[in-house]
C-alpha cells in the first residue's frame, strides 16, 4: 500500500485512485513501517507478511475511519474478533495481532503514540493437543525391533 505524499487528503493508491484522508494515514504509516523493518534487515518473505496482516488492519479501520493512531485496544481487540468470525484460525490470529504489536510499537519508539495499545490485546490460545499413545501390540512390535 504505498501512496504519494503531495497532499494528505489527495495521496494516491498504486493504482492512482484517490485515498480518504484516513487511508492515506494508513499506507505512510505502514510505508514509513516498511522501511524500518527494511533498514533493520527483515527478509523480503517476512516484510510482505507484515504488509499483508496490516493491510487487513488498515483496511479494517479505514472502513470505520479510524487512522492508526485513533485504535485503542478495545478497537484492536474488535478487529481479532472479526478476523476470527471470518474464519481465520488461532495461529493466524496470533500472527495477525503480532504484526499490529510490533508496528504500534514502531509507532510508540517514533513518538507518534503514548502507548502501545496492542500490549492489552492477548493472542487466542493455541489448541493443546494430546500425545497419541501407543496401544500395547505397538508397543511390543517396537520392543521386538531393538537390536540385541
Amino acid at each position: 500500500m504505498s501512496s504519494s505524499c503531495r497532499h494528505p487528503a489527495r495521496a494516491s493508491d498504486d493504482d492512482g485512485s484517490i485515498l480518504s484522508p484516513t487511508a492515506a494515514d494508513w499506507a505512510r504509516g505502514l510505508s514509513v513501517f516498511d522501511a524500518s523493518l527494511r533498514a533493520r534487515g527483515l527478509r523480503e518473505r517476512t516484510r510482505q507478511a507484515y504488509g499483508g496482516d496490516l493491510g487487513q488492519l488498515a483496511e479494517w479501520a479505514s472502513g470505520h475511519e479510524l487512522g492508526p493512531t485513533d485504535l485503542g485496544h478495545r478497537e484492536l481487540r474488535r478487529f481479532a474478533g472479526v478476523i476470527s468470525e471470518r474464519g481465520a484460525s488461532k495461529a493466524t490470529v496470533a500472527r495477525r495481532l503480532a504484526a499490529v504489536r510490533a508496528f504500534y510499537r514502531h509507532l510508540l519508539e517514533r513518538g507518534e503514540i503514548e502507548a502501545n495499545p496492542a500490549q492489552l490485546v492477548s493472542s487466542p490460545r493455541r489448541e493443546a493437543y494430546l500425545p497419541r499413545v501407543l496401544k500395547p501390540g505397538e508397543v511390543g512390535d517396537l520392543l521386538e525391533r531393538i537390536p540385541a
